[in-house]
């Protein structure tokens, strides 16, 4: 099922290959029934009719019944002849339409299925020769933005009418929302994502999270885990190792039943970055590449994307790490991208993908070539750290240092690569301006042997902290995997805030 932009969700049957719109309206006039001439039906009657879409003879959706007929009574085994089928759908996926009819208090069977367009009908079924009861159960998917499974219902919300509602489906009918299938967030207000988590739903606000369970079949609970976190864009929600990764208003937050802040030594990059940038970071994505044992988080800036990329493998508890933190590092794209993604092709499980507004589709992660189809872009290789303040035992964080050598833990074989250190308090991560530079020629050995280690010897490089751009012109057999160094007090100081 996808929710979009479209009149209504999409929905794609891999059985069949094929889109279509989702749901069916139901009939919205009643039939007309008359009982005449000879037959073998007796009693009172009342008749309903369907719309039906089908595939060849697959059976796809039916839609709920029209209104119920007049009742008539059939005196003695009389004919029933029906007419007012409507012989149209404002659906363009409706094929058929089908009759089912009610004798006495008897629940409604199925008489007979004819094709659309067709409006009249002679009725000679026994009563006891009827096929499968009527599904009283009606609706269609409204229009949203975004939809959720959980628990074999299709949840969705984002509806620009209802911005606090959230919808859900029948049990696996994925294209059947009734018109009262809907909760409300605690707080009143717009839903801004959602996301599945073990045996819950988390709904997002900008400001709140609640939490949705469903204990057994129609039997719903939701109430509110948090006044103060939100989510700003469904899109950046990833579960990783059963643990929810969103953005909020105040940077990324991971939830596994209690909220844990994970990108702390970037509070205030994120906080000017956002305010900048609202439209931008609220309409952000984001995708767990799992190889790489990353999450990426894209923001579409209006002339590239900013990448915010955190390496959790040294934090996740899922894949044995215990690191308060993850890595956090930028990738900035001269192009801007729309879409990023996980697609299972070929003999490849979890292959990430990333769409942009040039039109192409690019599988990430691909280290074959220098370039994938001759835009401006290549594969340029960027990665900027997050800002060390490196905090000395005993002394004041707000005591300048000096950078006295580095060592950088890169490999690549065939080009040249460049180093820029910015130092300075917090906001030298959104400056332009480097402190001191260093390129480095590849090392034209094959198979990621021997010179991997760089020792760089700085000067120029004095603040509160330090932060470090990497750059390739391609990212072809490049490996960069961290640095460290050694650093020095002075030689300024900066005074405190009392």
């Amino acid at each position: 099922m996808i929710a979009g932009r479209y009149k209504r969700a999409v929905t794609y049957r891999d059985d069949l290959d094929k889109f279509f719109l989702s749901g069916i309206a139901a009939p919205v006039s009643a039939p007309t029934i008359a009982a005449t001439g000879v037959g073998t039906i007796t009693g009172p009657m009342i008749a309903y009719y369907t719309y039906v879409h089908k595939d060849g003879t697959t059976l796809v959706l039916e839609s709920g019944p029209s209104p119920a007929s007049t009742t008539v009574t059939a005196t003695n085994n009389l004919q029933i002849d029906w007419s007012a089928i409507l012989g149209t759908s404002p659906d363009a996926r409706v094929t058929h339409v089908r009759l089912y009819r009610a004798v006495g208090a008897n629940a409604a069977r199925y008489v007979t299925e004819l094709t659309l367009g067709t409006t009249t009908f002679v009725d000679t079924v026994a009563t006891l020769a009827l096929g499968a009861q009527l599904d009283f159960a009606s609706g269609v998917v409204p229009y949203t933005l975004y939809n959720c499974t959980y628990k074999k219902r299709i949840y969705y919300a984002g509806d620009p009418t209802n911005p606090e509602r959230i919808w859900y489906s029948e049990q696996e009918r994925p294209e059947l929302v009734d018109t009262l299938n809907f909760f409300v967030t605690t707080s009143g207000e717009a839903v801004t994502g959602l996301g599945t988590l073990g045996d819950t739903l988390a709904i997002f606000t900008v400001n709140t999270t609640d939490i949705l369970q469903e204990h057994a079949t129609d039997d719903f609970s939701i109430r509110n885990v948090s006044p103060s976190v939100g989510c700003i864009s469904h899109w950046s929600i990833v579960n990783i190792h059963d643990r929810l990764w969103f953005a909020s208003q105040s940077g990324i937050y991971v939830y596994d039943g209690n909220f844990k802040y994970v990108s702390h030594d970037l509070r205030t990059f994120w906080k000017t970055e956002y305010e900048s940038f609202t439209d931008a970071y609220e309409a952000c994505f984001a995708a767990d590449d799992k190889p790489e044992y990353c999450y990426i988080l894209s923001v579409p800036k209006s002339d590239h994307t900013l990448r915010w990329v955190g390496y959790y493998l040294p934090f996740e508890p899922g894949v044995g790490g215990g690191e308060p933190q993850p890595w956090w590092y930028f990738d900035r794209r001269t192009r801007v991208d729309k879409a990023l993604g996980l697609l299972t092709y070929g003999d490849w499980r979890y292959r990430l993908y990333c769409g942009s507004d040039d039109g192409f589709l690019r599988q990430e992660d691909v280290d074959a070539n220098s370039d994938d189809d001759a835009d401006s872009y290549g594969k340029l290789l960027t990665i900027q750290t997050k800002h060390y303040l490196m905090d000395e035992p005993g002394g004041d964080i707000e005591d300048g240092k000096t950078l006295v050598r580095f060592w950088s833990y890169t490999e690549a074989e065939n080009v040249t690569w460049t180093v820029n250190v910015f130092a300075g308090d917090e906001s030298v991560e959104g400056v332009n301006t480097t402190s001191w530079l260093e390129s480095t020629g590849p090392s034209f050995r094959s198979g990621w042997a021997a010179q991997t280690v760089h020792l760089h010897i700085p000067d120029q490089a004095s603040g509160r902290g330090f932060t470090f751009l990497y750059m390739a012109s391609n990212a072809l057999n490049v490996k960069w995997r961290g640095l460290g160094g050694n650093w020095t007090l002075g030689p300024a100081s900066r005074p405190g805030i009392p």
